[in-house]
């Protein structure tokens, strides 16, 4: 069957291809995005339920905690606790009236919360205030009603309830009351009072009820004895309520699928806080996915028609790309018989385009590496031809320098003698025998014969510390890396100071398989502007330099444009791979940091 297969032609292949396939994915196609969709309008209801019940859940708790507020304002309020601590037997009647005015204007003005129905304030009946039936109540009225007796044995700082009755008002709406005893600050066994608040129930009712997010949808509070605070559309009385023991087995804040009784419904619930309340969300699903259907038989017209142009343009396609191949193949013999001026100039934009874009590249790119392999060949006999010279000019250099020296002895004139000596260590150490890799202690020695001609030069200008543990000395560092590093931070650090004098401390760590150097100097520091061109890895494009030193380094005026820094950095890089080079840090008039990152190497080259 294979053989078969592959003996047909490619756009024969693509046609059988799609016509074996079209039944196949139809009815997979039809079944996975029913489910899909399914699914998607479940976690879309979900979501969208989540933001609703999130932002009623923030509601509800910003009402309780500002009713506990509330309590807590009237309970701690040192005006207030004095007057309800007063012995009425010794409190004359005018200043309890006195007292009256101010905690009912205290009362009212706490109440003026749009959400507040009541605020009461249940006080000593021996007060001549104590029973106005508005905002003062006696306090035996509360131990003779339920919830007073609940709250005085419940332990709790706040006790939520459901008040049967309201003797204050015949007519007076369903309400949810929140009440907390009020305690003589002096001494907190004397109870001085209770403070209640009252919320209308139906307020919460419709909280509950802009919740809803479907028709049959159903939103409401419980609290942890199984009482319904409120629900949405409360006309409904408890009808269609699910058993408390339904949701409380589910996790908080997760929705999950029940079946209760014979229907399906997805249900979540969440906490509220200052309250034993929880808000439960109840969606029965066959809402939820009441559209679906008829978005599934639409979408089998939709998909039967889209095979059938699939089809027709899939026809079309396999005779333009084959024809496309058919070219490409071409191009490709005549680049196997040498000929590269094979460019393809007329390409679409899809895959086979790709593909003729992707062989004019290799074309491009072919080209231009048999051009830079013939440069590469001129350069390598240039570099042989300076390799030679470099192998003769140090002993001319040496020769040159010992004849200076012996002259100086002979002419009893010191400061040329340790001058030359100085200069012949600095261009030894710089040359070291033609190896790239030297030991950590002979580039420090390097340093130090440079910073000493420096110092012949500006006398005693530059002060080097060198802090660098001992064990660290036989690492292994590409030669010529420290000392542009200190020329650059002598010539344009310190030297540019107005004392012309500074110091440069070098010192280094171990880190793992690292090894970090920094050198500092208290120079001018340079700017952020110049500090962030400094390492950019785009170079200008020059001409080589004709004032390079026997060490290959830079001249003086290079390094002023942070040529030398940068060049040490693009060594390190590709010597080690970019996770090592150079990290500068710099302030304006106090000075720079330099930190060079190569490898912990304690081999030889």
């Amino acid at each position: 069957m294979m053989r078969l297969f592959d003996l047909l032609k490619l756009h024969q292949k693509w046609l059988l291809a799609i016509f074996t396939l079209i039944v196949v994915p139809l009815v997979v196609y039809t079944y996975l995005s029913y489910t899909k969709i399914a699914e998607m309008a479940k976690n879309q209801t979900i979501q969208l339920a989540e933001q609703s019940t999130q932002n009623t859940a923030s509601e509800i708790g910003y009402l309780t905690s500002s009713s506990i507020n509330v309590l807590d304002i009237l309970s701690l309020d040192r005006n207030m606790n004095e007057m309800l601590s007063r012995d009425p037997a010794e409190h004359a009647i005018p200043l309890q009236l006195r007292d009256y005015a101010n905690i009912v204007n205290f009362a009212e003005t706490l109440q003026r919360n749009k959400d507040f129905y009541r605020v009461r304030i249940y006080v000593n009946d021996d007060f001549v205030y104590a029973n106005d039936h508005v905002n003062l109540f006696g306090l035996s009225q509360a131990s003779q009603e339920q919830w007073g007796t609940d709250l005085l044995h419940s332990g709790q700082t706040v006790y939520w309830f459901i008040p049967e009755t309201d003797d204050s008002s015949a007519d007076a709406p369903p309400l949810i009351s929140v009440a907390r005893r009020m305690l003589n600050l002096n001494n907190f066994t004397q109870t001085t009072g209770m403070a209640r608040i009252d919320l209308l129930q139906s307020t919460l009712a419709d909280k509950l009820t802009r919740t809803k997010i479907t028709d049959s949808s159903l939103v409401y509070l419980q609290n942890g004895n199984g009482q319904i605070i409120a629900r949405s559309d409360p006309e409904l009385g408890t009808g269609g309520i699910p058993d408390e023991a339904e949701w409380r087995q589910l996790p908080d804040h997760k929705w999950s699928t029940l079946q209760i009784g014979n229907d399906s419904v997805m249900m979540s619930h969440r906490p509220i806080a200052g309250s034993d309340w929880n808000l439960v969300f109840v969606v029965p699903v066959h809402e939820v996915l009441a559209g679906v259907t008829a978005l599934r038989n639409q979408l089998l017209l939709i998909l039967l028609i889209i095979v059938l142009i699939a089809y027709v343009l899939a026809y079309l396609a396999s005779k333009t790309g084959t024809k496309k191949i058919k070219h490409l193949i071409k191009r490709m013999k005549r680049v196997q018989s040498g000929d590269l001026n094979v460019i393809i100039t007329r390409y679409g934009k899809d895959e086979l385009g790709e593909v003729a874009e992707n062989f004019n590249y290799m074309i491009v790119k072919l080209t231009s590496l048999m051009n830079e392999h013939v440069q590469l060949g001129i350069a390598l006999r240039s570099a042989d031809l300076r390799t030679l010279q470099a192998q003769i000019n140090p002993h001319f250099l040496y020769n040159s320098l010992d004849l200076i020296n012996c002259t100086a002895i002979e002419h009893k004139v010191p400061d040329i003698m340790i001058m030359v000596k100085a200069l012949t260590k600095y261009y030894k150490l710089g040359l070291s025998k033609g190896m790239n890799i030297i030991s950590l202690a002979s580039e420090l020695e390097h340093v130090k014969a440079y910073v000493q001609i420096m110092n012949m030069r500006y006398p005693d200008a530059i002060k080097l510390d060198i802090g660098i543990d001992s064990a660290l000395l036989s690492c292994r560092i590409p030669k010529i890396t420290l000392q542009p590093l200190v020329e650059n931070s002598i010539l344009h650090g310190i030297l540019e100071k107005e004392e012309k004098r500074g110091k440069i401390r070098i010192t280094g760590r171990h880190e793992y398989t690292a090894i970090y150097l920094i050198i500092e100097d208290d120079g001018v520091g340079m700017d952020s502007e110049r500090l962030s061109n400094l390492l950019a890895s785009e170079r200008q494009n020059r001409q080589p330099p004709s004032g390079d030193d026997a060490n290959g380094n830079e001249s003086e005026s290079e390094n002023g444009n942070g040529i030398g820094i940068r060049n040490t950095h693009d060594r390190l890089r590709l010597a080690y791979g970019d996770g090592y080079g150079l990290n500068v840090k710099s302030t304006p008039g106090k000075g720079t940091s330099v930190e060079v990152r190569i490898p912990f190497d304690l081999q030889s080259e």
